[in-house]
C-alpha cells in the first residue's frame, strides 16, 4: 500500500503520519471533553498534554534506540532523524505518567489520578490510530506465513511477494490490536461514567481506577499481539545470550506489560490487605497470579519460540497461545477480584 499522501517539492506527507496526528488530536479532544465532565479546568489538560507529547516522543525513541542500536548510526540520529528506525509504544505510557507526576510535584494540579482517568480513553484512540498507521507502512505483520487457503482473506492477512516472485500471506497483527483498542475504548468510557461516584475503601483512591483498568487490558493486549508480530523489539542481553540463544524470547513490550500488571496487582493487593488484613484469600491470589505469569510467559511465549513446530495433538505453537490466553484471562480476573475487595458495598 502506498504510504505517500501527497508531495510538493521536497515536502512529502505520509498517510501513516496523518493517522498518528489524527490519533493525537482525538486523544486530546476526548480528554478535554471528559475532564470538563469532571468539572476540571481546560488549562490542566493542556498542561498535561504538551509535556506528555514531548516526553512520549523522547522515551519512545530512547527505548527503541537502546534495544535496536543497529538501526541507527548513533544516539544523535535516533534523537534528530524522524525517518530512521522506529518508536517503542511503551515510551508513550511512560511519558504520560511522568507528565502527570511532574504536574503533581510542581503543584499545578491537585489530583493527577483524575487527569489520568480522563486520559485513559484518549490513549485507546491514540493507540488505535497508531496501529491503523501500521497498515500504510506494512509493519506489524505476523511472524509466520498463513498457509491455510481458508484463512488467506483480506483484511485479516496481507498478500506479499518475495524477491523470487513467490506469493505468501502474513497475518495483519495491527488489525487485531486495533479491534482490541476499540473494545477497550468502550470499556474505559463505561468505567469512567460508572466509577465517577463510586466510593472506595481507604487507602484505595476514588480516582485512578479507570487508568489502572486501562493499563491492565492494554498490557494484556500487548502480551498477545507482540508475540505474533515479526518486528518485535527483543530484549537482548549479551551475558544471557552467551548461556543460551533463547534468552531474547521476550520482547520489550512484554516486559513492560509485565511491569504494568505487577504494579496494578500490587497496588490493589496492598489496599485489600490494609482493609481486611492478610488472609488465605490473599495468599491464594498471589499463588494464582504467579501461576498465570508462568502460563503466560514460560509455557506460552518460550514454548512458541523454541518448540513451535513440534506436534502434540496440536502444534506446540497452538498450545503456547492457548496457555498465554488462559494466563491473561486469569491475571485479569485476579486483579479485578482484588479491586472489588476495595469497593465500598
Amino acid at each position: 500500500m502506498d504510504n505517500v499522501l501527497f508531495a510538493v517539492g521536497p515536502l512529502v506527507v505520509y498517510k501513516s503520519a496523518c493517522m498518528i496526528a489524527l490519533g493525537v488530536l482525538l486523544c486530546a479532544l476526548c480528554m478535554l471533553l471528559l475532564y470538563r465532565i469532571r468539572t476540571g479546568r481546560k488549562a490542566a489538560v493542556l498542561m498535561l498534554l504538551f509535556p506528555a507529547y514531548i516526553l512520549s516522543l523522547f522515551f519512545a525513541r530512547l527505548l527503541h534506540w537502546y534495544f535496536t542500536a543497529s538501526a541507527y548510526s548513533g544516539f544523535r540520529q535516533a534523537m534528530t532523524d524522524p525517518y530512521a528506525g522506529g518508536f517503542a509504544l511503551s515510551g508513550v505510557i511512560i511519558g504520560c505518567w511522568l507528565s502527570a507526576w511532574l504536574l503533581k510535584i510542581t503543584g499545578l494540579i491537585r489530583n493527577k489520578n483524575i487527569l489520568l482517568d480522563c486520559l485513559a480513553p484518549g490513549l485507546c484512540l491514540l493507540v488505535l490510530f497508531i496501529r491503523l498507521s501500521n497498515g500504510f507502512t506494512g509493519t506489524m505483520l505476523g511472524n509466520k506465513n498463513i498457509t491455510a487457503p481458508s484463512l488467506q482473506w483480506e483484511p485479516l492477512v496481507r498478500k506479499l511477494t518475495d524477491p523470487a516472485g513467490n506469493v505468501y500471506y502474513r497475518l495483519q497483527v495491527w488489525l487485531i490490536e486495533a479491534v482490541m483498542m476499540v473494545i477497550l475504548f468502550a470499556v474505559c468510557l463505561i468505567c469512567f461514567h460508572r466509577f465517577r461516584n463510586l466510593k472506595m475503601l481507604k487507602p484505595c483512591t476514588k480516582a485512578g481506577n479507570v487508568a489502572r483498568i486501562f493499563l491492565i487490558f492494554f498490557a494484556l493486549s500487548e502480551v498477545v499481539t507482540d508475540s505474533l508480530r515479526n518486528d518485535s523489539v527483543l530484549m537482548r542481553f549479551r551475558f544471557l545470550h552467551q548461556l543460551t540463544p533463547y534468552s531474547s524470547f521476550i520482547s520489550l513490550a512484554q516486559i513492560f506489560a509485565l511491569v504494568l500488571l505487577l504494579a496494578v496487582f500490587i497496588y490493589y493487593l496492598r489496599c485489600s490487605i490494609l482493609i481486611d488484613g492478610f488472609d488465605r484469600g490473599h495468599a491464594l491470589s498471589i499463588a494464582l497470579f504467579l501461576l498465570c505469569l508462568v502460563l503466560m510467559g514460560a509455557t506460552g511465549e518460550f514454548c512458541i519460540q523454541r518448540y513451535g513446530m513440534k506436534q502434540f495433538l496440536l502444534s506446540v505453537r497452538t498450545w503456547g497461545y492457548l496457555s498465554m490466553i488462559a494466563g491473561c484471562i486469569g491475571i485479569a480476573l485476579i486483579i479485578l477480584k482484588q479491586y472489588s475487595n476495595c469497593r465500598r458495598s
